[in-house]
């Protein structure tokens, strides 16, 4: 098992996209971790607060697990 750390930072349009599809977002990351895929992961804050990107560390195989699984993310 490898460990992969995913740096993302949100497009301009990222908020809508965020709020459109947190529900669905949360629960497959909720599956993930109950899987022991992801181990740890969350939003990466401006200064001022707001969001900008999230991270998240995985558990997988191969690097070709990681980009599947984001691939496949409602927030992608």
């Amino acid at each position: 098992m490898s460990y992969f750390l995913l740096l993302a930072h949100d497009a301009t349009d990222a908020g809508e996209r965020r709020l459109a599809n947190r529900a669905e977002h949360v629960a497959r990351v909720s599956q993930a971790q109950a899987e022991g895929h992801s181990k740890l992961g969350g939003p990466l804050l401006s200064d001022d607060g707001q969001m900008t990107g999230s991270f998240m560390v995985f558990a997988l195989p191969s690097r070709q697990d990681v980009e599947d699984w984001i691939a496949t993310d409602c927030y992608v």
